[in-house]
């Protein structure tokens, strides 16, 4: 749904399917494979990078067993690398507070699977972006995670809508969890 809402407002967000089959799985991915473009294939209920993978064929396709049986297909946007790198924007009550990049050896650059986060600027290209991916899907709290595409644009890869940020607060070293508790008390008192 996240995906679909994304693409619905227009954002700029890698094309995705979700289906119940290998068999579905594969006929998605045929031409998709035959035309250079690699899959990533990520839980439906994910966390800290856990569980996702990458194909770039039907053989690679074919061993991938997600739980459930349910194949969350997204496009891979190839970002150059190693280093690859993307960015968290934290975004509250409608705002994005805080960013950070991560940087990694690995396509995968959550910070639970060894990236290292570093400070970012909110620059207002990013922040406006993260505050519409987050309005997008209609939540005031979220991680969003956005990255380049191969032209250098931004993208939007998802929206965490419970999100850690114990790494955001390390690489930014403000204050967090005081933001999202300020929130939530003038959300109480409202």
């Amino acid at each position: 749904m996240t995906s679909f809402r994304l693409a619905h407002r227009g954002l700029p967000t890698p094309r995705t399917w979700v289906c119940e089959s290998a068999e579905v799985a594969q006929r998605i991915a045929a031409p998709l494979f035959a035309a250079g473009t690699a899959l990533v294939v990520k839980p439906l209920f994910g966390s800290q990078g856990e569980g996702i993978q990458r194909a770039g064929n039907a053989a690679e396709l074919a061993a991938v067993a997600p739980a459930g049986g349910v194949f969350y297909l997204q496009e891979y946007l190839a970002r150059g690398g190693p280093p690859f790198r993307d960015w968290r924007v934290l975004v509250i009550d409608g705002v994005a507070r805080f960013a950070m990049e991560r940087i990694s050896a690995h396509w995968i650059t959550n910070r639970a699977q060894g990236a290292r986060c570093v400070a970012a600027s909110l620059d207002p290209e990013l922040a406006t972006l993260a505050e519409a991916a987050a309005a997008a899907v209609d939540v005031d709290y979220a991680g969003v995670d956005l990255m380049h595409d191969a032209a250098g644009r931004w993208c939007v890869g998802e929206v965490n809508g419970v999100p850690a940020w114990w790494g955001l607060a390390q690489a930014t070293g403000q204050d967090v969890t005081a933001a999202l508790v300020e929130a939530f008390c003038r959300r109480l008192a409202h």
